[in-house]
């Protein structure tokens, strides 16, 4: 890791790479050992984000972060209830991503994409709950 990172921003690095899906700030300061402040801890996010050290994504209004993946690719779901975030590596989009180069004559250098939806168990409360409610 380069030197121009500090103490606290390495110590971010290291949570959101331990992170076993994208993490919210407030989950990452929970896991900080050094506890600064949450405004401390955005302006860092800002700053790694920025410089490509991490990578983020916003589901319903919230930043997640993640430590980004080889060829700045990122796909997920993302349950719009419980706010579960699942990663997967299948990259569903490369040939697509072929022909919007060609047709705009771009170079993409990377692309996030997430469904979002209800997982089981959310779908299951949900069923449950509306069923109740009609009897």
């Amino acid at each position: 890791m380069a030197a121009e990172l500090t103490d606290l921003r390495r110590e971010i690095v290291s949570v959101i790479e331990d992170a076993e899906r994208p993490v919210s700030a407030k989950v990452i300061l929970s896991r900080m050992i050094s506890k600064p402040n949450i405004s401390t801890v955005y302006r860092a996010l800002d700053y790694l984000d920025a410089r490509n050290y991490i990578s983020s994504v916003s589901f319903s209004g919230i930043r997640f972060y993640y430590a980004g993946a080889p060829g700045g690719h990122g796909h997920f779901i993302f349950c719009r209830e419980c706010h579960e975030i699942l990663e997967f590596d299948e990259c569903v989009v490369a040939d697509l991503q072929k022909k919007i180069q060609k047709h705009f004559n771009y170079q993409i250098t990377g692309h996030v994409i997430y469904f979002e939806g209800l997982c089981s168990d959310c779908t299951r409360y949900l069923d449950k709950k509306s069923q109740s409610m009609l009897t």
